[in-house]
């Protein structure tokens, strides 16, 4: 269909989001608000949520000259919110949508799988619907726990490769009379592309605030940021399943600052490169872990990790063995946590391979904030990032790396160019781009970002 975007609905407008480092939300992922895919042609398919009307909209975006604009949209069959989106090598279009519920304190339901609480959609390159699933987790597992909340405390992904499409998302589980509530955990279903077959729940931390994957060209790499049976940020390649530490958080008993799911870090994501892998966080350059929700100055933080990491254990839980950029950065350092897990066993995390590309120092007023990174160019990482005080926006920044880390072009302020906490920044050609929504338009706005860290804005109506 045609129109404008103010036709179909309004768009979320990061503008609203003002949640920064002192609010408790922002320990948590967010449910994806506007997801893009990036054609070879330089297209763009933008899936959003018109929140009033809980409604998904697919829009695509074509160049005319030096601008952009919505070429058609598809209104999306929905439940309540959008959980992923991406398009497979012939463009068959994929995306999840989730229902809205609260059960955290509720006794039941209680060990029933239902229908229309997560569902994967397939549909053709013309928008066909070729098959609608619900997502369970007992097709290999008849006891498996059911779905719960689902992106509760967390967020959604979906990756597709190989024939397969992966699903990650966070929920709750059973409810526990010892903390008369659910506990909160992750889960990875994958599901076969051409079928919709079910596939089995694969392993994931429990207490997992935030969540993504990606698919690498042979296997799919998952990341998350836990605070319990993973107290860090992990990565896993899901044909193994285990997730291995990149980052030990400090912290854990109940003295830590804002409570024990304080984790005093922001997952980023995680992209390929030629060596291994490039991951962005942000976290707190000091060790303590007792006062308040917010010790020290969150700053940006790089790894570069190892390709065949699913290969490397450690003696040590927390000591972090996967982590190499030392190898490629003489920047790169080290910082040891203490860490008491969630049943009360005393850890040592040592972390390693750390390159700071912030050195943010005043607590008050520094804070790195929705971390992200894409590759835009051979060995050329664009690492994009919100600055915030306590409890308001400062600007946006960014900075061009290299695969281990080393800074390419110097750091940028791009002004009030906002970014969506729970969405990614996607590859244009050769510039990062991503997609925000203004809602008082209303209008989705493009922005790109070329290897000099010029930005350009384009206002798609």
């Amino acid at each position: 269909m045609g129109g404008s975007i103010g036709d179909l609905g309004t768009p979320y407008d990061a503008r609203d989001d003002r949640a920064g480092p002192s609010s408790h939300s922002t320990v948590y992922g967010k449910k994806p608000e506007i997801v893009v895919y990036a054609h070879p042609n330089g297209a763009l398919d933008v899936a959003w949520i018109d929140n009033d009307k809980d409604q998904i909209v697919l829009s695509h975006v074509t160049r005319d000259g030096d601008e952009y604009r919505a070429a058609w949209h598809l209104e999306l069959e929905t439940l309540n919110y959008l959980g992923g989106f991406a398009r497979d090598e012939d463009n068959s279009i994929y995306y999840l949508t989730a229902v809205a519920e609260d059960l955290q304190h509720e006794m039941e339901p209680s060990g029933v799988q239902r229908e229309d609480i997560i569902q994967l959609f397939k549909l053709t390159a013309g928008g066909e619907l070729e098959y609608r699933i619900d997502l369970r987790t007992d097709a290999t597992n008849a006891d498996a726990t059911p779905i719960y909340d689902p992106m509760t405390a967390g967020t959604g992904r979906l990756a597709v490769g190989d024939g397969r499409v992966m699903t990650t998302f966070s929920q709750h589980g059973e409810y526990d009379e010892g903390v008369s509530g659910r506990h909160q955990w992750q889960i990875y279903i994958p599901v076969d592309a051409a079928t919709g077959e079910l596939g089995g729940r694969l392993r994931a931390p429990s207490h997992s605030f935030d969540q993504r994957v990606f698919y690498d060209g042979q296997d799919f790499v998952g990341m998350a940021l836990g605070d319990a049976s993973l107290r860090g940020v992990g990565l896993a390649k899901l044909s193994d399943g285990d997730h291995k530490v990149a980052f030990a958080i400090k912290g854990g008993d109940s003295e830590t600052g804002g409570g024990y799911n304080n984790t005093f870090t922001r997952l980023g994501n995680v992209q390929p490169g030629e060596e291994g892998y490039v991951a962005v966080f942000s976290t707190e350059n000091d060790a303590t872990s007792t006062g308040d929700r917010v010790i020290a100055s969150r700053n940006l933080a790089f790894v570069h990790v190892v390709e065949d990491f699913e290969t490397i254990d450690s003696d040590e839980k927390y000591d972090v063995q996967i982590v190499d950029t030392g190898e490629g950065n003489d920047h790169a350092t080290t910082l040891d946590v203490q860490i008491l897990d969630y049943w009360g066993e005393a850890f040592d995390g040592n972390n390693r391979g750390l390159v700071w590309l912030t050195d943010y120092t005043d607590r008050e007023n520094e804070h790195v904030e929705r971390p992200k990174v894409v590759r835009i160019a051979e060995d050329a990482y664009a690492v994009v990032w919100e600055k915030w005080t306590l409890k308001e926006y400062v600007t946006t920044e960014a900075v061009l790396v290299d695969e281990y880390g080393n800074v390419q072009t110097e750091k940028a302020d791009l002004g009030p160019a906002r970014l969506n906490r729970g969405d990614d920044l996607v590859r244009l050609g050769d510039r990062a781009a991503w997609v925000v929504g203004e809602a008082d338009a209303p209008q989705l706005v493009l922005y790109t970002l070329d290897e000099q860290l010029e930005l350009a804005r384009h206002e798609i109506k």
